[in-house]
């Protein structure tokens, strides 16, 4: 089975190769992307492509990983007992089969659909590692062994709401859907929309694209988004010369409220053409900078394939590429490593080095925060190499042993053994031994120069390179792209990451929650229990976390207004207890909560002190950047006369609320020479951390503690 696209649903390349992976090593699929970016829809296509059925699970905030196997419907028995009803003897009238049971049974393969599993409680994907590994599960109340008939194809879809366990990303395929391109985009609509007009369509997409790019918004339009605006536009019979707004004036597209869903965003696009009307000249149509966005995925016409490499050159090249991942800290397990091994085995690509970049980036990195970091180390490692030998004779058995013995715990050899090598290594050394020595010019031996296909220097339109520096290089490499820059963890925080770094936060709001009464539960428990009370506890799903937001304001922090305005957006839309203060470089005995009223509404700090308890996490924002004066001298302050130091009251701040951290938006390795920033660093126990993801998920760590 292969699954190459259908006609209702456009895929890329890498889409159609991680699908396809998936198919082959019989492994669920963890799909990411945008809102609207077609994730739930491509499990129907796929299972609709596939001739498969599909059983859809869409998961909720109050779903568990029972309900996905059955539940025992304790009370409809009680209720039935007390009535005197005779079917209350066969305890299987009361077991209410889930999807995954309905989908084991299936007299044929299947596909099975897990969307947004990320809405659920965080322990929600472990309650599901065994039933998903193993494809079977045990019913306590009949004591029966439910296993799969056919092993279905699982599709499992994540809008990024909350961070997933590392046991469960191991176990699956990963793919990032990237959002559209224009090319993209326009064979998405003409699926939809066949018989557009070519000039609306091309100035839809043009207002569409320039609105996504506008600085700031909340929430960009989706793919889905787009379709229903055009659905408008015909249904009102838009004509396209109403999309191109030469007047200024009437700069506002019509119908945009198909587009944008956010108020704030529609406030912010109106204040975008109100300048525009004040300021008339070479801003663009919708008031928005233009941004380079192109995401295609471009290969070279004739891709190469998989070859024989000198001895030499790859003697442990999947190993050494393994251990180079390690090196540049991204989180890749031997596991996942094997999993690779074994997709290369069964042939999942057709062996150029594009599609073996796909291949392991879904394989070995399932967090698209690491995308970049992938990219980079995947472009040293292979730097001028333009194709890959095959698995069959890529590792000699002498050399790889050698590594093994070097790099792998006797757990991790043995694993590696039962995957074959005896048989790999045979394959190698007959293909070897068809070629003992080099071999210059000429059109069939693999060498160097020459027309042959196969070699290094030489001329061949479809022609694969072994080995060497690329001497006509035409091919711009994927990983070369650096698409997935502003997705890295280490890099500041921004408008297209800050979602990534909500997670971080949502994910400390809810870990930090207390439990409450779970009554369904408790319900079902009691009745199993024939009556005795069974008290059953769940995470609570409102947040608790308290937090004290002081927020550096002025002079050096403007240059980061915006970072500091997403991140207050994101604590003010998780966390139910939020108070926010304002100060200038450091605290002193005065803040403020309206900075157009900060010198006539200040509030004492003492009095902050006293309101709020020792439960409040503190959060300082701030560069820290300022004299050494002001943080260490009565007077220091460059706005009055302070009686005490600034570091007096941060320590009575850090001495009252424990839990406390200071998030610098400078990058981490400027902070050696500010005096004032190892000043501040020292007050609050060495806890500041970079605004960035990783920081943020450093700072989040330390105040759980």
């Amino acid at each position: 089975m292969r699954f190459e696209g259908s006609d209702k649903y456009v895929v890329t390349r890498d889409l159609t190769l991680a699908v396809n992976a998936a198919v082959t090593l019989q492994r669920p699929l963890l799909i990411k992307g945008e809102p609207g970016t077609g994730k739930t829809m491509l499990a129907e296509e796929v299972a609709a492509a596939l001739g498969l059925p599909l059983f859809q699970w869409h998961i909720k905030s109050t779903t568990k990983a029972q309900q996905g196997l059955y539940e025992y419907d304790a009370v409809s028995r009680l209720r039935d007992s007390q009535l005197g009803d005779p079917k209350v003897a066969d305890i299987s009238n009361y077991i209410v089969k889930g999807v995954l049971w309905r989908a084991f049974e299936c007299d044929t393969p299947s596909v099975v659909l897990i969307d947004e599993v990320d809405k659920a409680d965080i322990e929600f994907p472990n309650d599901l590692l065994r039933e998903l590994d193993r494809m079977e599960f045990y019913v306590y109340e009949t004591q029966q062994l439910v296993r799969a008939r056919h092993r279905p194809l699982v599709f499992i879809t994540s809008n990024n709401e909350k961070e997933l366990p590392d046991a469960f990303l191991r176990r699956c395929f990963f793919h990032y859907i990237k959002f559209p391109d224009r090319e993209t985009m326009t064979k998405i609509v003409d699926v939809h929309f066949p018989d557009l007009k070519k000039t609306l369509l091309r100035e839809a997409l043009e207002v569409f694209f320039e609105l996504r790019e506008i600085p700031g918004l909340k929430k960009k339009p989706s793919t889905s988004e787009l379709l229903d605006w055009l659905k408008l536009l015909l249904a009102e019979d838009i004509p396209p010369e109403a999309l191109r707004a030469k007047d200024q004036k009437a700069a506002i597209p019509p119908l945009h409220g198909a587009l944008l869903k956010n108020e704030q965003d529609v406030h912010l696009f109106e204040r975008l053409i109100f300048m525009a009307r004040q300021n008339p000249g070479p801003m663009l149509r919708w008031a928005a900078p233009r941004l380079p966005f192109d995401m295609s995925v471009a290969r070279p016409p004739g891709s190469a394939r998989f070859l024989e490499l000198k001895p030499a050159r790859v003697s442990t090249m999947l190993v050494d590429f393994f251990l180079h991942l390690k090196d540049r800290k991204l989180p890749v397990s031997t596991k996942e490593f094997l999993t690779l091994l074994e997709a290369l085995q069964q042939g999942v690509i057709d062996h150029s080095l594009d599609d073996f970049y796909v291949l392991a980036r879904s394989t070995l990195v399932k967090d698209e925060a690491h995308f970049d970091r992938f990219d980079r180390a995947f472009g040293e490692y292979f730097k001028g190499i333009e194709s890959l030998p095959g698995m069959e004779a890529l590792i000699p058995e002498d050399w790889l042993r050698q590594s093994m013995k070097r790099y792998l715990t006797p757990e991790e050899q043995a694993k590696l053994e039962k995957l074959g090598w005896d048989k790999l290594m045979e394959t190698f050394k007959e293909r070897l031994a068809e070629q003992k020595e080099r071999h210059a010019g000429g059109s069939k031996w693999i060498g160097t120069g020459g027309t042959s296909p196969f070699g290094h220097g030489g001329t061949h339109p479809e022609g694969i390179r072994v080995g060497g520096k690329s001497e006509n290089r035409s091919a711009v490499k994927v990983w070369e792209k650096r698409e997935f820059q502003n997705l890295d963890d280490q890099v500041e925080l921004g408008t297209r990451n800050i979602k990534v770094a909500l997670r971080r936060l949502r994910r400390f709001a809810r870990e930090g929650a207390a439990e409450e009464l779970d009554l369904d539960g408790t319900i079902a428990g009691t009745a199993r229990n024939a009556g005795w009370l069974d008290l059953h506890m769940r995470p609570e799903r409102h947040n608790a976390v308290k937090v004290l937001l002081f927020l550096d304001i002025g002079g050096s922090m403007d240059d980061h207004v915006r970072i500091c305005e997403e991140l207050f957006s994101a604590c003010r839309s998780e966390f139910k207890h939020l108070e926010h203060y304002y100060f200038h470089n450091c605290v002193y005995e005065g803040l403020w909560k309206d900075n157009r009223r900060r010198h006539n509404e200040r509030i004492p700090t003492q009095e902050v002190l006293h309101r709020y308890g020792s439960d409040y996490k503190l959060i300082f924002v701030g560069d820290a950047s300022m004299s050494p004066y002001e943080v260490a001298r009565p007077g220091g302050s460059v706005e009055h006369w302070n009686e005490e130091p600034g570091a007096v009251w941060l320590g009575r701040l850090t001495h009252t609320f424990p839990h406390a951290i200071w998030l610098n938006p400078e990058p981490e390795h400027a902070w050696q020479y500010r005096q004032s920033t190892a000043l501040v660093r020292n007050l609050l126990g060495g806890h500041m951390y970079p605004l960035t993801l990783d920081g943020l998920a450093r700072g989040m760590q330390q105040l759980n503690k």
